[in-house]
C-alpha cells in the first residue's frame, strides 16, 4: 500500500475558491538546463500551499520528478503506480503510446497540472496532434496542439530553463513562436549555474560581435513584449544538491536534514528560501 511522503502530510488544506485551471510544462531542447529542479521547488510550494497540483514526468530517461516527489511504499521504494494529486504521474513524451497523456491531461480536476519534461521534448510534441514534418526553414508545426490548448479548460503556460548557451535560448524562440499570443504565458528562469550577470548570458541579453554588430537579444525582447516574464535561477552548491538527490529530501525540509553536514543544511536552507521566492514571483505572474 502506498504512503504519502512528508510533503503531502504537511500541506495545508486547499484552495476550494479556485476556478481557474492552469496547465503547463517545463521545457528546453537543452539537457541538463535545470528542468527538474525547477518543477520539483515549484511542485513543493504549490502543494505546501495547499493548492491541488497534479505532477507528471514525461522523462522515461531519468525520471528525475518521479524519483524526488512520487509517492513511496511502506519500505521507501517509489509506489509503481503514482496518482497525479499525491504523488507524480508518469510517462514517455517519446512514445507514440503514451505522449497523448499530456493533452488528455486537461481534463485533470486540479487547480494546477504541471508536466516535466526531457531535452528535446519539442519534436515530440509536434507529432501529437501536427505531423511532424518541417519545413523550408527546418521548422515543425505545432499549430494543431497549440488550437487545442486554446480551446481547452485551461490557462496554458509554459517554464523555460534558460543556460549560457545558443541553443538553449533558440529553445525558448521556438516554444515562443510555437505558442505565441495572449492565451500563453511563457516564464523564463534564467539559472545561475552558469553565471550571474548579463554578460554571463551573452545571446539571450545579446552582444556586439568584433564588427560591431548585435548577436542575440531578439528572443528576450519577443518574450518581454508578449506579456512573458524572466527571472533568476538560484544555485545550490552540486555536493549538497547530489546528497539531496540521492537521499530523496525534500528541499524545504533539507535545511533541517541530519543527514547533510551543518555546511550543506545551511546551503539547502538559503537555496530553498531564494527559490521558493522566486517561484512566488511565477505564481504570481500565473495569477496563483
Amino acid at each position: 500500500m502506498a504512503t504519502k511522503n512528508a510533503l503531502q502530510i504537511e500541506a495545508p488544506a486547499e484552495d476550494v475558491n479556485a476556478d481557474v485551471k492552469h496547465f503547463g510544462a517545463t521545457e528546453s531542447d537543452k539537457g541538463g538546463a535545470g528542468k527538474s529542479i525547477i518543477n520539483r521547488v515549484h511542485g513543493e510550494v504549490l502543494r505546501l500551499r495547499g493548492i491541488k497540483t497534479h505532477l507528471y514526468d514525461g522523462d522515461a530517461g531519468t525520471q528525475t520528478l518521479l524519483t524526488q516527489l512520487g509517492t513511496r511504499d511502506e519500505k521507501g521504494r517509489i509506489a509503481p503506480k503514482q496518482e497525479a494529486s499525491e504523488g507524480v504521474d508518469f510517462y514517455d513524451i517519446t512514445d507514440v503510446n503514451q505522449r497523448t497523456r499530456f493533452l488528455d491531461s486537461t481534463e485533470d480536476d486540479a487547480r494546477v497540472i504541471l508536466h516535466d519534461h526531457p531535452g528535446g521534448a519539442y519534436a515530440a510534441l509536434a507529432r501529437i496532434i501536427d505531423s511532424g514534418d518541417r519545413d523550408a526553414q527546418n521548422n515543425m508545426d505545432l499549430s494543431g496542439i497549440a488550437d487545442v490548448l486554446r480551446s481547452a479548460p485551461v490557462s496554458p503556460f509554459f517554464f523555460h530553463a534558460l543556460t549560457h548557451e545558443e541553443p538553449s535560448t533558440a529553445s525558448v524562440n521556438r516554444y515562443i513562436k510555437a505558442f505565441e499570443g495572449p492565451h500563453f504565458r511563457h516564464v523564463v528562469f534564467i539559472n545561475k549555474q552558469w553565471g550571474k550577470l548579463p554578460g554571463n548570458f551573452p545571446f539571450w541579453f545579446g552582444f556586439r560581435d568584433h564588427e560591431g554588430n548585435t548577436v542575440g537579444g531578439k528572443t528576450r525582447e519577443r518574450l518581454l513584449a508578449s506579456g512573458g516574464i524572466e527571472l533568476w535561477w538560484p544555485v545550490l552548491q552540486s555536493e549538497c544538491a547530489a546528497k539531496v538527490s540521492f537521499y530523496k529530501i525534500p528541499f524545504h525540509q533539507a535545511g533541517n536534514d541530519k543527514r547533510l553536514s551543518v555546511t550543506e543544511r545551511g546551503q539547502a536552507k538559503k537555496f530553498w528560501e531564494e527559490a521558493s521566492a522566486v517561484v512566488d514571483e511565477s505564481l504570481k505572474y500565473l495569477g496563483l
